[in-house]
């Protein structure tokens, strides 16, 4: 694959949401967007498996962490925001366990191409939404009244 075909994924200080830990949290995420990105054009599709499942068990890691944060400051949009992070979730599962895709390079650039726009579009919008509420517990406020 030629690496100009797939623009690195980078952060920019928009996407943040002004809370340092999830910050990383999601820094990290793009980071293993990257390593998906170098493995796909190295064409060493024997690695994709095991780097797959680490995007998807940091990405359970990240919204366990951040549904514990949302929790926490009872923020009141909570279900919902859980409910999207189960829905890619099980989109990224039903990926790993079907075999068809075990190796394959073009669905592992679709799947990275797909992950890195909901990835940005969450950010920037869901979870931009619960930034103040987080703040404002962390300041004795709740943000449910």
């Amino acid at each position: 694959m030629n690496k100009n075909t797939v623009n690195p994924f980078r952060w920019k200080s928009d996407f943040s949401v002004d809370i340092a830990e999830l910050d990383d949290d999601h820094q990290m995420l793009f980071e293993l967007l990257n390593h998906l990105r170098a493995t796909i054009e190295c064409g060493e599709a024997s690695a994709l498996p095991w780097i797959i499942d680490d995007l998807l068990q940091y990405s359970i890691y990240h919204f366990r962490h951040e549904e514990d944060m949302m929790e926490e400051c009872h923020y009141p949009f909570m279900e919902n925001h859980k409910l999207v992070h189960r829905m890619l979730e099980n989109r990224l599962h039903d990926f790993v366990k079907n075999p068809e895709y075990k190796e394959n390079l073009e669905a592992a650039t679709w799947l990275m191409g797909f992950f890195a726009e909901w990835l940005k579009d969450h950010i920037a919008g869901m979870d931009k939404n619960y930034s103040e509420c987080i703040q404002d517990h962390e300041e004795g406020v709740n943000c449910a009244n």
